[in-house]
């Protein structure tokens, strides 16, 4: 099998501030909000 090339994701600053308000603002646990966002999660080998 062959590996893909693994991109840097890249996320707006928008996008960041609305991560972290979830977390601030309705204290959320940081590893649920990655999870319901999906940009905590690594991609199946």
């Amino acid at each position: 099998m062959t590996q893909r090339k693994q991109t840097k994701r890249r996320f707006s600053p928008e996008f960041k501030l609305e991560a972290i308000e979830q977390v601030t603002k309705y204290q959320q646990r940081a590893v649920d909000v990655a999870l319901a966002l999906d940009f905590g999660s690594q991609p199946a080998s």
